[in-house]
């Protein structure tokens, strides 16, 4: 059985918050659920610096039929590294599971870069994204890196190109570490999610 980083994390979600039914958690996780404007905006972002050249600095980026301009402060130095594929095998009751994810950068730290329209600490420390990831390479710092903005306009521009325009109002980073049993809780929780996923036949 093949999992995905971000289906372990839906699924989370879902145990976690009353916000999400079970319903919905399964249509995320069998792909009938259509991406939102926000996800279409964060992945044109992330490719947007996933080709950015080392250390540069911007006002506004475009890419993807977005623009993006920075009302804050920010600096990005994307590590040389970059889109860096990896996988774990772990021993489950339900079979073996094949643990994959793909990191948006790597130096010291693993990178990961998110669009949001609040800045929720808690909810990213919570999360298993990093815990999965610092066992994937075995790595001892994460880094998010998170950009607060929101859509001001969208239309059609003098060459006739669609785009949406947004706002980046806030940059935040926050680090997070590897801690004693890190490994023996991602465990748990994939073995948790594999016999979710055979019970409701994913």
């Amino acid at each position: 059985m093949r999992v995905s980083v971000s289906d372990l994390d839906t699924y989370r979600r879902y145990k976690q918050t009353e916000d999400v039914t079970l319903e919905q958690c399964l249509a995320q996780l069998r792909r009938e659920t259509p991406p939102s404007p926000a996800m279409v905006a964060g992945r044109a972002l992330h490719s947007i610096l996933e080709h950015a050249a080392y250390g540069d600095e911007a006002v506004t980026i475009k890419g993807g039929g977005f623009q993006f301009n920075f009302a804050c402060d920010v600096d990005l130095a994307v590590p040389i590294v970059r889109e860096l594929k990896g996988e774990i095998q772990i021993d489950t009751p339900s079979g073996p599971v094949t643990l994959v994810g793909i990191v948006d950068a790597m130096d010291t730290a693993v990178h990961d870069y998110k669009l949001t329209g609040r800045f929720d600490a808690e909810r990213l420390v919570d999360s298993y994204q990093w815990r999965c990831y610092l066992l994937m390479f075995g790595a001892n710092r994460f880094l998010y890196r998170v950009f607060v903005g929101q859509e001001q306009s969208a239309g059609t521009g003098f060459d006739g190109e669609q785009f949406s325009e947004w706002t980046i109002r806030e940059y935040h980073e926050l680090p997070v570490y590897r801690y004693p049993g890190m490994e023996e809780d991602v465990r748990r929780e994939v073995a948790e999610f594999a016999a979710f996923r055979q019970r409701y036949g994913l």
